[in-house]
């Protein structure tokens, strides 16, 4: 233990500093009388000293304290803490007592004071309280309760953790947070109560403020009139403000008097007009023209390009000769081709197994259209005949019908 004090008969008590990467304050002493702490303590009507500690990280657990205090009618002394990564308070001291904590109290709990208590202040980026572990500037006895300022980026309370400025007789202390990020869970509690005098204040400004599991923020005063709750925060989660605490996460700032001196709860959240994040949609519904127009089918027989036959030279076609054909000479399988194509089987196999689904072709009667002939495809034996489709046609509507289906 480190600490510094001052006696009936002397001055104020001594300052002290402490810089590290990184302190670690862990237990209690062997015969279970002494936590392991630095402490700055005033025993009379002197004020005490103040503990300053820079460090990379602090670590309080298994009862470890940092504290000041007043034990007599002297000030108590500031407890400033700056981190620059975190500071994690964990815990309570191996037979049950002493809780792992940070102090600036006026008065113990073994001891009642008159002199107030100091101010506390947390600088860091991660500020971490669980089972139990404390940041406390309460009063045991007549003297007011100091100041309590935390500054971070994170602040994380779980398994009863506690950040207390509450008080017996003296003044309720106030507790100001200024985080991005606020969560309390697991039965933690932020309290400015009061015994027989007001609750105190407690602002917490955050971005993001959750409170669950039976997590209280309170300024609740038992014979006086209740403190003052303002909470500022984008989002808030799991708590609400309630006229009484409840089994839920509560925000409560009442008296045990009544109704009537009650203090006052005010929570305020950015008002966001959700007009200015909808996008502005067209009043009209979308027909089934309008889909077919934008569709890959209705543009099928849009031209997409141009082709220019420039021929391979010579003279111009005269139009008063036989013109010659533009349809190219389709071949038609053989009855040999057509049995490699269709395994092996006959063709009259193959035409029965088909009847089931395909009707027979039929002759051409007086009375049926006529199509026009479209190309010429010749026959092993050397006849030539017409025909509607010719089978490049057919391989390229095919491939068209792929693309588009595709495309769309």
């Amino acid at each position: 233990m480190i600490r510094t004090g001052t006696i009936p008969l002397g001055g104020r008590g001594g300052d002290v500093a402490i810089a590290a990467d990184l302190l670690e304050v862990r237990g209690i002493s062997a015969d279970g009388v002494f936590t392991t702490d630095i402490t700055a303590s005033t025993f009379s009507s002197a004020p005490a000293g103040n503990l300053n500690v820079t460090v990379g990280r602090l670590i309080l657990q298994d009862g470890g304290t940092l504290s000041t205090s007043s034990l007599g009618s002297g000030q108590g002394g500031s407890l400033t803490v700056r981190a620059e990564d975190s500071v994690e308070v964990i815990g309570i001291s191996p037979d049950g007592r002493f809780p792992s904590a940070l102090f600036a109290t006026s008065g113990n709990s073994r001891q009642q004071a008159t002199g107030n208590g100091g101010d506390l202040t947390v600088i860091t980026d991660t500020f971490h309280l669980q089972e139990g572990g404390t940041a406390s500037v309460r009063s045991f006895g007549a003297g007011n309760a100091g100041n309590l300022s935390i500054q971070v980026e994170v602040l994380q309370l779980e398994q009863g953790a506690t950040i207390d400025g509450t008080t017996v007789a003296g003044r309720g202390g106030s507790i100001h947070i200024n985080a991005q990020q606020v969560t309390l869970r697991q039965g933690s509690r932020i309290a400015t109560d009061a015994g027989s005098t007001d609750g105190g204040n407690i602002a917490i400004a955050t971005d993001t403020l959750v409170a669950l599991d039976n997590s209280d923020i309170t300024a609740n005063a038992l014979e006086g009139t209740g403190g003052r709750v303002f909470v500022e925060a984008a989002g808030i989660f799991g708590t609400q403000f309630r006229d009484r605490t409840t089994p839920k996460s509560d925000i409560t700032a009442t008296s045990s008097l009544g109704a009537e001196f009650d203090g006052v709860v005010a929570i305020t959240t950015p008002e966001v007009e959700v007009q200015s994040l909808l996008n502005e949609l067209t009043a009209e519904f979308l027909t089934t023209e309008a889909i077919i127009a934008d569709s890959c089918l209705s543009h099928a027989n849009d031209p997409q390009g141009s082709l220019t036959v420039t021929g391979t030279g010579g003279l111009p076609t005269n139009p008063y000769r036989p013109s010659g054909t533009r349809y190219p000479i389709a071949s038609i399988q053989t009855l040999e081709a057509r049995r490699d194509l269709i395994g092996g089987r006959s063709p009259q196999e193959a035409d029965m197994q088909a009847t089931d689904t395909k009707e027979s072709p039929r002759s051409w009667q007086l009375g049926d259209p006529i199509q026009e002939a479209r190309s010429i495809m010749a026959t092993p034996d050397g006849r030539l005949l017409l025909g509607t489709a010719p089978p490049q046609a057919l391989v390229l509507r095919q491939a068209k019908d792929l693309i588009c289906h595709r495309a769309g």
